[in-house]
């Protein structure tokens, strides 16, 4: 279904870099979104759903392990994370308010950084698990940023190690939807809003293609292993999390795993 999304989008007539006024009004429409939706406070629970896991099944992932969390927020993830047996988490995030909201402990500290230049905030230290969670990835404003976001997990993230992108894909069912709308030319709509979504869509589709093309790349030469999941159909979302009534729980969001394999 992923691959079939990525040729489709790829397909589309209108693939292809964006304009910088195509990214600009991205970035307006990601900076809106992420006033209403950017949480500092995913907890394991809600990171073992989007990766298709129970929670068990995550803390066994990361146990013994060094995590470094990128995007912790107010660290609720670092801290569960923490309190699993003979594991060490750095909490990292741009937002020094949010670095200081982190319960630092023995297995806890907090660091200030940048998603996009992991190295410059741990310096040499090599991670067993890297999570980025709606972080540096997500909130990227340029195609070119989602893909350093994924390198600079890659930088510090050691051989046989794994780097943990929620999501990698977002909203497959919501974006046909949208592009459906958006090449009707509905009269309903305002012209001006077409064309901007246009623009939002367009430099999504290749950041995101761009990203997923990179990492098929670093698997075909061996560097790279790749595990995509599905948050729309997890088959634990109801026995873990509170659904609503009438929720739809197919939209499909996708994330991945990459392991880190010898160069």
């Amino acid at each position: 279904m992923l691959y079939d999304f990525v040729a489709e989008i790829e397909a589309a007539p209108t693939f292809g870099p964006p304009t910088e006024a195509e990214i600009q009004a991205f970035a307006t429409n990601l900076d809106e979104t992420k006033e209403l939706h950017h949480k500092t406070d995913r907890t394991t629970m809600e990171v073992s759903v989007d990766l298709d896991m129970r929670v068990k099944d995550l803390e066994d992932m990361v146990k013994g392990k060094s995590v470094l969390d990128v995007g912790c927020g107010e660290g609720k993830f670092a801290n569960d994370i923490a309190r699993v047996k003979r594991t060490s988490v750095v909490a990292l995030d741009v937002d020094p308010e949010m670095v200081d909201r982190v319960r630092q402990g023995p297995r806890l500290r907090a660091v200030q950084g940048d998603g996009h230049d992991l190295r410059a905030a741990v310096g040499d230290e090599q991670f067993d698990v890297v999570v980025m969670s709606y972080s540096s990835y997500s909130w990227a404003d340029t195609p070119d940023k989602k893909i350093r976001a994924i390198e600079s997990g890659l930088e510090v993230c050691a051989v046989g190690g794994l780097v943990i992108v929620l999501p990698i894909i977002q909203n497959v069912t919501l974006r046909r939807y949208a592009a459906e709308l958006v090449a009707s030319g509905d009269p309903r709509f305002d012209p001006t809003e077409i064309e901007k979504n246009r623009g939002v869509l367009k430099t999504i589709n290749w950041g995101e293609a761009s990203a997923f093309r990179m990492l098929e790349a670093g698997e075909a030469a061996g560097r790279l292993g790749l595990a995509f999941v599905s948050s729309g159909r997890n088959k634990y979302m109801k026995s873990q999390v509170s659904v609503p009534m009438g929720t739809d729980t197919k939209e499909e969001t996708y994330s991945t795993i990459i392991t880190k394999q010898a160069p």
